[in-house]
C-alpha cells in the first residue's frame, strides 16, 4: 500500500532543492517489509495516543530526549536520503525545511523568529505544540528536545533548545549551541 500525501515539508523542499532525486513518495508503507518510509527515510514509527500520552507526561528528562532523538533520526535521515541538494544548503534553510517537517508532522505550528547560522542560535515560535492537546501543565519538554534535535542536524552540531515564555503566537523556544 503507498500514500501520497501533499505536505508542507513536501512543498518546501522542492521550493528550496528544486527537484530532488528520489522524492516520488513523500509515505510509503512498504509491502515487502511492511516497514513505514518517510520520502525514502525508512524506519518511521506510528505510536498510540496512550503511549504519546505516556511519553508527554514522563520525567522532563526523559521527554526532551525522547524529542531530541526522534527528530534527530527522523531529520537525519530525511538529510541523508536529499544528498548534497540539501546536506549543502546553509543551516537557516535547513531549519526551514525542519520547521515544515515538524508542522505537517503534528508537532505543532512552528515558525521561525530569529536564526543566525554564524551563531548557531535560533528563536522558534509554537503555536499549539503537541503536548498542550495531552497534559494540563505549560511545560513542553518533548517539543523542546524536538527542536533541538532539527537544530542539531540543520547547524551540524550539538544544540539544546529551552521553552521560554509564551507570546500569543504560543511557547518561545530559544535554540543555542551546547557550549563545553
Amino acid at each position: 500500500m503507498v500514500l501520497d500525501m501533499e505536505s508542507e515539508f513536501y512543498k518546501l523542499a522542492k521550493n528550496i532543492t528544486g527537484n530532488p532525486k528520489n522524492l516520488h513518495k513523500l509515505l510509503a508503507i512498504s509491502p515487502g517489509s511492511g516497514r513505514m518510509s518517510l520520502m525514502g527515510a525508512d524506519g518511521g514509527v506510528i505510536v498510540s495516543a496512550g503511549m504519546l500520552k505516556a511519553l508527554v507526561k514522563a520525567r522532563p528528562e526523559k521527554a526532551y530526549t525522547y524529542g531530541k532523538r526522534a527528530s534527530g533520526d527522523l531529520f537525519g535521515a530525511l538529510i541523508k536520503e536529499f544528498d548534497q541538494e540539501v546536506e549543502n544548503l546553509d543551516p537557516a534553510k535547513k531549519m526551514e525545511l525542519a520547521v515544515g517537517l515538524a508542522r505537517s508532522t503534528g508537532w505543532g505550528n512552528m515558525r521561525i523568529k530569529a536564526i543566525n547560522s554564524r551563531k548557531r542560535t535560533a528563536t522558534i515560535e509554537v503555536a499549539d505544540p503537541l503536548e498542550s492537546r495531552m497534559k494540563d501543565d505549560k511545560g513542553f519538554p518533548m517539543t523542546a528536545g524536538y527542536i533541538a534535535g532539527l537544530s542539531s542536524v540543520s547547524f551540524g552540531a550539538d544544540m539544546i533548545c529551552e521553552c521560554g515564555p509564551s507570546t500569543s503566537g504560543g511557547p518561545t523556544f530559544t535554540v543555542k549551541e551546547i557550549s563545553e
